[in-house]
C-alpha cells in the first residue's frame, strides 16, 4: 500500500471517528452502512466482505432479539463480542490492528463523553449562583468554539495534503447523512 493511499485511509477514518464512531457493526443498526464503512476502511476483499455479511446476518436476529433492555444487556454483549471475534478471523493481520487501533480511539472518545457528562450532571446538582452558572456556560462555549477552530485547522492542513481526488473523497465522507446527523444531533 502506497503512502498517499495510507494517509487517506487514516484520514478518513479520522474524520469518521469524529463524526460517525466507525466500525460500531456489533450494534447492527444498518449492517449495510457500516459493512460498507469497514470495507472502506478496511480496503476489505470481495470475498472477505461476503464472508463478513454472512457472520453479520447469522448474528442479527439474535442480537436484534437481545435488543438493549437492561434485562438482556449482558446477553447482548456476549452475541455481539461473539460477532467481533468471527469477524477478526476473516481480517489479515493489518486489518486486525487497524480495527483495534479503532476501535480503542473509539473507546477513548466514549469515555471522554462520559466523563463530561458527569461534569455537566456534577454542575447541575451543585448550587451555583447566577454568575457561576453564567460564566460556566461561557467558559463551554469558549471550548466548543476553540473545537470547532481546531477542527477547521485540521481540515485545511489535511486538504493541503491530498490530492483535489482524495480531498473529494473525504468531503463526500463529511457530507454523509449520518456524519452530518451525529455532527448535529
Amino acid at each position: 500500500m502506497n503512502t498517499q493511499s495510507s494517509i487517506l485511509r487514516a484520514a478518513i477514518v479520522g474524520l469518521s471517528l469524529l463524526g460517525a464512531g466507525l466500525l460500531a457493526l456489533p450494534a447492527i443498526a444498518d449492517p449495510g452502512r457500516q459493512l460498507e464503512q469497514m470495507s472502506q476502511a478496511l480496503e476489505l476483499s470481495p470475498e472477505q466482505r461476503l464472508e463478513i455479511e454472512a457472520l453479520i446476518e447469522a448474528h442479527r436476529s439474535r442480537i436484534k432479539e437481545l435488543g438493549s433492555s437492561p434485562e438482556t444487556r449482558p446477553e447482548g454483549r456476549v452475541e455481539r463480542y461473539a460477532l467481533m471475534q468471527e469477524i477478526l478471523t476473516v481480517l489479515n493481520p493489518e486489518q486486525r490492528q487497524q480495527w483495534s487501533e479503532t476501535r480503542d480511539q473509539r473507546r477513548r472518545l466514549r469515555q471522554r463523553h462520559r466523563a463530561g457528562n458527569r461534569l455537566v450532571q456534577t454542575l447541575k446538582e451543585m448550587d451555583l449562583s447566577d454568575a457561576q452558572r453564567t460564566s460556566i456556560e461561557g467558559l463551554i462555549a469558549e471550548n466548543r468554539q476553540r473545537i470547532r477552530e481546531n477542527h477547521d485547522v485540521f481540515r485545511q492542513e489535511l486538504q493541503e495534503i491530498l490530492t483535489p481526488e482524495q480531498w473529494a473523497a473525504v468531503e463526500r465522507l463529511h457530507a454523509s447523512p449520518r456524519h452530518r446527523g451525529q455532527r448535529d444531533g
